[in-house]
């Protein structure tokens, strides 16, 4: 059981082309959670196939809408429920490189909202129908590198699911997002690692921002 809640600024506040509105009504969210899953490990523990359903009770969940196609405001849901499954595969044939893969779907439905009844049966908003993510790994003495790959698939911002074109602004993208880290560690202690986010630089689009350009980060530590 797990009881999560937001707050709102009293204020409105702009941000790009979009006002977000307070609402000084919102209420905490109440998840209840059930879940079955299991592992399953082949040749020599050097394959893993994991997998698992789950279910999800939420009273006073809180979903983001747009009373205006230019406005968005948290609100409350009084019912809703969130059925789905996670798939999950790794395996390493050498011990020098791990290669990975996992997917996640969500079934998430408005069951009940006495404030605007039209909601019902809609899809949540912002919360992604599925998820992806595949990777490798290689590793050698103290260097490390790996690629990732991530995919958010279709992400409603209408409470009545109206918004069908996703690949616009305001919309959300279903793209593939690359990323790689180098990671080196010569000494005990002394880490230093260079990595680059979206490596192919997409475009695409989180609502009413445009997503992260390619980027470049580098990183010394040092622990004692």
């Amino acid at each position: 059981l797990i009881v999560t809640g937001v707050q709102t600024c009293a204020l409105p506040i702009s941000s790009g082309s979009t006002t977000y509105l307070p609402n000084p009504q919102l209420k905490p969210e109440t998840l209840t959670t059930y879940e079955l899953g299991g592992d399953q490990y082949f040749w020599g523990r050097k394959v893993r196939l994991s997998g698992a359903v789950f279910h999800t009770d939420m009273l006073n969940a809180i979903q983001s809408i747009k009373p205006t196609a230019t406005t968005s405001m948290k609100t409350n849901v009084d019912e809703a429920t969130i059925d789905g499954y996670e798939l999950e595969a790794s395996i390493s044939p050498f011990d020098w490189v791990r290669l990975w893969t996992n997917y996640t779907y969500n079934y998430a439905i408005v069951r009940k909202n006495n404030d605007k009844p039209e909601t019902e049966g809609k899809r949540m908003t912002n919360v992604p129908e599925d998820v992806a993510n595949v990777g490798v790994e290689f590793s050698y003495l103290w260097a490390k590198l790996n690629f990732a790959g991530n995919y958010v698939g279709r992400i409603y911002s209408s409470d009545t699911n109206t918004d069908v074109i996703t690949d616009v602004p305001g919309g959300y993208s279903r793209v593939w997002i690359w990323d790689t880290k180098l990671t080196l560690a010569p000494w005990q202690g002394l880490e230093a690692s260079l990595s680059v986010e979206n490596l192919l630089d997409e475009r695409y689009y989180a609502g009413s921002y445009i997503g992260k350009p390619r980027s470049v980060f580098t990183e010394l530590k040092y622990s004692f």
